[in-house]
């Protein structure tokens, strides 16, 4: 059903675009009613239809184990609050400290290299439900299995972000055709930025798995919270966007290290304490 909703928002904009209609107003319209179209179509033909059987019905919810759901999910809500003032606030204040035109190269860039994301959640979504099972059985051999297999895919995600940022210049004439120029020292540190994600996601994808929240928590709500004023002064005393891109990148990589450390105390057999909340 994404896949089918994300086909008919593509449609819809070409269309819009066709038509010589560039207003935001239908292009958010169809990005809106798209998704929503393909769910009214599909919801009767499948839990009505082919699957009835898993069509979901209050007499199956437990409601004793509503408190544990919803404190795990509210853990997650607030673990997607970080990334998203890192990725809006950036914008803010590239335009602030220097001029709204770098926010244009910075978002080229950021984008870009964006498309990796998009490959390892492909990838590496499954691992979380995976990982959940596997460690609901103690079933260490597996996840020990899944760490080499993990480690390949980031070797291999490695590898495609060297080889975008080599051929990244050639790319961007093809994309943008000139209407706007990205330095490549934003374009590297954009790379480094998308690896040390990668990197980070790799473990808490698995640790999400296990239900290990209570370190990522404290560790993406600190890196917010210390990003701006990091930014603002690295902006104000440099007057480079190369150096607030560098800021970015170092709020996130406590958070990398101490996955990196989490996870394999945890396979190990060997966390206690915080380690294992």
């Amino acid at each position: 059903m994404g896949s089918l909703g994300s086909t008919l928002i593509l449609l819809g904009t070409f269309i819009v675009y066709l038509n010589g209609n560039h207003s935001m107003l239908l292009i958010a319209i169809v990005n809106t009613s798209a998704p929503l179209i393909v769910y009214l179509i599909c919801y009767p033909i499948t839990f009505m239809g082919k699957y009835k059987a898993l069509r979901p019905s209050l007499k199956f919810v437990s409601f004793g184990a509503a408190k544990e759901l919803f404190s795990l999910g509210f853990k997650f809500f607030l673990l997607q609050i970080p990334g998203v003032i890192l990725f809006f606030t950036s914008n803010i204040l590239i335009s602030r400290l220097f001029t709204p035109d770098l926010v244009t190269p910075y978002q080229i860039a950021h984008r870009y290299f964006a498309l990796t994301m998009t490959l390892f959640t492909i990838i590496c979504v499954p691992y979380w439900t995976a990982s959940t099972d596997a460690y609901a059985r103690k079933d260490f051999a597996w996840i020990r299995h899944a760490n080499k297999t993990l480690n390949m895919i980031m070797l291999l995600l490695l590898a495609i972000i060297v080889v975008m940022t080599i051929l990244s210049c050639f790319v961007y004439d093809i994309w943008i055709q000139g209407q706007a120029y990205v330095p490549f020292s934003i374009t590297l540190i954009s790379a480094i930025y998308q690896l040390i994600i990668l990197l980070s996601m790799r473990y808490s994808y698995v640790l999400n798995g296990f239900g290990v929240l209570h370190l990522q928590l404290i560790l993406t709500i600190t890196a917010s919270v210390v990003y701006i004023p990091l930014a603002v002064f690295a902006g104000k005393v440099t007057h480079n966007i190369n150096y607030l891109l560098l800021v970015m990148c170092l709020v996130n990589l406590p958070g990398l290290i101490v996955n990196y450390i989490q996870y394999h105390k945890i396979i190990k057999g060997k966390a206690t304490g915080i380690w294992i909340k």
